[in-house]
């Protein structure tokens, strides 16, 4: 699938993965304490006048963390390094961009964006609707195994720099017309 055949879309399958995204996000605030904080949907300045979305960033004592939530239904096969996973379903099988590279780009444009000051991590997160048993991933997992990959992360960002991080990237988050103009000019880019 292009990107621009992703982009086309339909409504439905935009609820569906928002829908997505707000379960996970729903799982993922149980790792939040104290100042630490999560920010979705934010659109970061390119070099070339455009704009990136980040759909989620989890600022924490442990880190920065790029996540990309999917709501992939069926089997779903691929490496790290693999330019195109595929996926399984039981009535088509196709190939997807592969997310743990697309996220990757994003978590190296806000790594930039903060001055190299963190280490940002890239994580795909995956609904429990997903079978990952043939993605061979140190960023990719469902969400039920996330904690796994964050707690090994020890401590090290006091509350100050948090508030800094947050504040930096508060600016950022778009809002729907935002996020409408974003989505078009992806659109006519990729047409």
């Amino acid at each position: 699938m292009s990107y621009k055949d992703y982009l086309d879309k339909d409504l439905s399958r935009k609820v569906a993965g928002e829908h997505g995204e707000l379960i996970a996000n729903l799982c993922l605030k149980d790792f939040l304490k104290g100042n630490e904080y999560m920010l979705h949907n934010i659109l970061l300045p390119l070099k070339d006048g455009t704009t990136t979305e980040l759909d989620n960033v989890l600022i924490s004592h442990r880190g920065i963390f790029v996540l990309e939530i999917k709501r992939w239904a069926g089997i779903i096969r691929g490496k790290d390094e693999d330019k195109k996973w595929t996926q399984i379903k039981p009535d088509v099988t196709r190939e997807i961009h592969n997310p743990v590279l697309q996220n990757k780009a994003h978590a190296e444009i806000l790594d930039k964006f903060l001055n190299h000051a963190y280490k940002v991590e890239n994580m795909v997160i995956f609904l429990n609707t997903t079978d990952l048993q043939e993605v061979e991933s140190k960023h990719a997992c469902k969400v039920a195994y996330f904690g796994d990959f964050y707690y090994e992360h020890k401590e090290y960002l006091p509350d100050e720099e948090l508030v800094k991080i947050y504040q930096t990237l508060k600016p950022f988050v778009a809002n729907l017309e935002e996020k409408e103009e974003h989505i078009a000019s992806l659109k006519k880019k990729y047409h």
